[in-house]
């Protein structure tokens, strides 16, 4: 990105982009929520990109997480209008 940040995944369909930060099982609370932050970071920039270049597709980004997101940043998530993914072990 030109801002110098790295997205984990770039799903790149016609007519939309998204971006997805990965978080693994023993990600932390504080580092999900570095997680919600960064969503919102790369959405500005895509948005941003897309406004310069004049492009039409849209743009959003959700984090995946390797566990259950925490109720406690629920509040948080939904405020910030970031998708949460949950991929949970079923072992």
């Amino acid at each position: 990105m030109p801002s110098g940040d790295k997205i984990d995944v770039l799903f790149d369909a016609p007519g939309r982009l998204v971006a997805v930060e990965v978080k693994s099982s023993i990600s932390n609370d504080v580092d999900l929520t570095r997680g919600l932050f960064q969503c919102v970071k790369y959405r500005a920039v895509m948005e941003a990109e897309r406004g310069v270049s004049g492009a039409r597709h849209s743009v959003d980004a959700l984090v995946v997480v390797g566990r259950r997101f925490p109720a406690a940043l629920r509040a948080l998530q939904n405020s910030l209008g970031v998708q949460v993914v949950e991929i949970l072990d079923r072992h």
